[in-house]
């Protein structure tokens, strides 16, 4: 089992101190090229000074985003998933759980949180697509895209980085007849469907 822990070190300091207030998978542009100055360009022999670190998110396969306000990923603790928010220090802000997560194949949480100013947006292993408020993790909508469009999981859960485009955030719950779904992102309204051809999403 694969232990998930964050640290946070001087480089990724300034990455979040010059961070924007939207931040995803692999960075702005999902490339994995941040655009950022100030960082340094050789490292100590033994490495970046150590800012803080926080070792009880559980397991998992995330990454973090980083925004001006704080740092925000997710764990599994005992067969249950949560968001965690962090401020800029190191300090826990919130933890969200948010329901099950995955226990079989590679245990723990898949996909890393999509952040856009004050809402938090994210996809459980479970086919769960929810919307939180980065201030305090209340939850402002869901759905279960299994039950709601006939979402079907794989063998090894759903991993899905959510990706959005204005007011409109798009998910891949892999049902018959609603292979893909764009979703009102404020509301978490249905916009369109897609059955594409018909076969489950990783």
């Amino acid at each position: 089992m694969n232990r998930l822990f964050l640290t946070i070190a001087t480089a990724l300091y300034f990455i979040g101190l010059n961070a924007q207030d939207i931040s995803q998978w692999r960075g702005p542009n999902r490339d994995g090229i941040y655009n950022e100055t100030g960082l340094m360009k050789s490292w100590p022999d033994n490495g970046p000074k150590l800012i803080w670190h926080f070792d009880d998110l559980g397991e998992g396969h995330t990454s973090a985003a980083v925004t001006s306000e704080g740092v925000f990923t997710s764990g599994m603790k005992d067969g249950k998933g949560y968001i965690y928010a962090f401020d800029l220090k190191g300090n826990l802000k919130w933890k969200k759980e948010y329901g099950p997560e995955w226990t079989e194949s590679h245990f723990g949480v898949r996909s890393t949180p999509l952040v856009i100013k004050d809402k938090l947006y994210f996809l459980s292993s479970f086919g769960n697509l929810f919307c939180l408020s980065t201030k305090d993790g209340a939850t402002i909508w869901s759905v279960d895209t299994f039950k709601e469009y006939g979402g079907r999981n794989i063998t090894w859960g759903i991993t899905e980085n959510l990706l959005y485009d204005g007011s409109i955030l798009y998910c891949t719950p892999g049902g018959r007849n609603a292979a893909m779904i764009a979703v009102n992102r404020i509301t978490g309204k249905l916009i369109w469907k897609s059955n594409g051809n018909g076969e489950k999403s990783a």
